[in-house]
This record gives structure tokens, sequence and C-alpha cells, in this order.
């Protein structure tokens, strides 16, 4: 079972003794998703094809944000009808399934606004995916709260003044924590705030309802 939209992945295909299945966004491959979108606050959804005669593709409303998701869904799609579960039960399956805790996890907060968790993993990657739903998101007002990030080479001056470049265009707020918040935010038009504890953010000013936090 291979994903049809990564070069690297088909060139796996050349050395296979069995059939390899393919699946993706494309024309060729065994299992298809047209109509891909995932826009805060809609979830990723789709519709995905199984290139059975006359078939109308099948609604995927999965209950995660981002569309990096999507090989993943396809992957377990693929799988669970190779395994004997039928592709229509699968779906109905994880369309239930709720993010991970600090995998883009949506929680609401007291005062109503909305925090995404996404740190589980702060490789420049997933930070990446996450600047990129964060840029897309439609809410009335959009913030960070950002620490550091892992498996960077570069020293934290460059890396963190990234961040603050890229968020100064994205947020309408930021919040730097940890030792090196400095680099981040010199030089930046950027509104921050020092904020002690957890409790403090629950009931600043600086959210309510509308408001869309990542962290």
């Amino acid at each position: 079972m291979l994903n049809a939209d990564d070069h690297r992945v088909l060139e796996m295909a050349e050395n296979l003794n069995t059939k390899a299945v393919y699946f993706g966004s494309t024309e060729a491959c065994d299992y298809r998703a047209e109509a891909i979108e995932s826009i805060w606050p809609e979830r990723l959804h789709f519709k995905l094809y199984t290139n059975e005669p006359g078939e109308q593709g099948i609604p995927v409303h999965s209950q995660l944000i981002g569309k990096h998701w999507l090989y993943s869904v396809l992957a377990t799609l693929v799988t669970a009808d190779f395994c004997g579960v039928s592709v229509q039960q699968a779906v109905q399956s994880l369309n239930r399934v709720d993010p991970f805790m600090g995998g883009m996890q949506a929680i609401k907060l007291p005062n109503g606004a909305i925090a995404i968790r996404d740190e589980e993993n702060v490789s420049p990657d997933t930070i990446n995916v996450m600047l990129e739903v964060l840029s897309h998101a439609r809410a009335d007002r959009r913030g960070l709260i950002f620490s550091d990030q892992s498996d960077s080479k570069q020293p934290p001056r460059k890396r963190l003044s990234k961040i603050g470049r890229l968020s100064a265009k994205l947020c309408d707020f930021v919040v730097f924590v940890g030792p090196h918040p400095h680099h981040a935010v010199g030089g930046q038009p950027l509104r921050v705030w020092k904020i002690s504890i957890a409790r403090d953010l629950k009931t600043s000013r600086m959210l309510r309802i509308g408001s869309k936090l990542f962290f």
C-alpha cells in the first residue's frame, strides 16, 4: 500500500515482488481522495473513490484538523479494507475518532475562545504544518503561544526570529515563553504580554469568543 503522491514512496514499487496498491489524489490511484478541505473551524473532509464501477464517492468527515492528516487517513482506510472491514464501515468509525492529545487538538477555554494544542511534536516540519493551518483559519482573532522547536541545527536567534516574523504576519497576538523569547520579539511589530501562569491566560483580555489560539 503506497502513497502515490510521494515520488520517493512510488520508487519502492520498483523492487516489489507483489502487487502494489496505491492511494492518493490522482486518477491512477486505487483509492483516491477528491474535494479535500480543512480550513478551521472545518475539520478534514473529502470524497473517497475506490474505482468501483458507477461509484459516486464516499464522503469522509473526520475530526482531524489540517490537510496533512490526509495520507494517514487514506492509509488507515485502505488497510481496513484489506483486513475485511468495508470501506463504508471504516469511514463511519474513522469519522468518530478524536485528535490525540497535543496533536492539533481543539479545546474550548472557559471564556469561549478555542485553543489548538499542538505540542506533541515540535520539529520544523510539524511547525510548518501548524503555521499553514493557522494562516488559513477563519477566526475573529488569531494568536500563538510558542516556546521553541526541536531537531533544529539553527541557533535560537535564527530559528526564533523566523517564527517572530511569520507570526507577526499571521497573528493578532503572540506569547513567547522559554529561555530565548527576546530573539523572537526583537524588531517585530508584535503586541506582547507577559503571562506568568496558565490561569492568567484563561482570563486574559487577549482572548474572547471567536479567538483561535495555537500552542
